[in-house]
Parts: structure tokens; C-alpha cells; sequence
């Protein structure tokens, strides 16, 4: 099976957490993202209730960010296209 290497624009906020992040379990920044789309897509192919993610955030939610005003994940959008400040430019 072949590998292909796919792009990602991420903010600098969200690189760095991600740095952070992968530093705490003494592991690499891409073993990180690897993990998290495998997890992600298992629970897509089982049907799997998703957590809502707030779109794009700068950082983690804050206790004062409620379902109300939480922006929804792309992928649980009802239209396929992100929204206006996930695009890239």
C-alpha cells in the first residue's frame, strides 16, 4: 500500500497546541495528527455519535461557551463547504 502526503493549513495558535500537545505524550506532532484522523474516521465509518467541536476556535472552549453559541463542526454542517473562516484564502 502506497502513502501519499496531504496538506493542511492550520493557524500558528493551533500548530502550537498541537507542538504542546504531542510533547506531553512524548510523541511526535504527526503521530499526533495521524492518531486523531484514524480516530476521527473510525467513529465515522461505525455511525458513532461525534462530539461537537467548535469550528476553527483559536483555542480550547471555555465553560462559558454553550451548545447555543458554540460554532458546529464542518463535518456535522449540513452543506459539504466549511464555514467562511475555515476557508482557505
Amino acid at each position: 500500500m502506497g502513502t501519499t502526503t496531504m496538506g493542511v493549513k492550520l493557524d500558528d495558535a493551533t500548530r502550537e497546541r498541537i507542538k504542546s500537545a504531542a510533547s506531553r505524550i512524548d510523541r511526535t506532532p504527526h503521530w499526533l495528527i495521524k492518531q486523531a484522523i484514524f480516530n476521527y474516521l473510525e467513529k465515522l465509518e461505525n455511525n458513532e455519535t461525534l462530539p461537537e467541536l467548535p469550528a476553527c476556535s483559536p483555542g480550547p472552549p471555555t465553560k462559558a461557551m454553550t451548545p447555543a453559541n458554540q460554532r458546529k463542526s464542518p463535518i456535522s454542517r449540513s452543506s459539504n463547504s466549511p464555514s467562511r473562516s475555515c476557508r482557505s484564502r
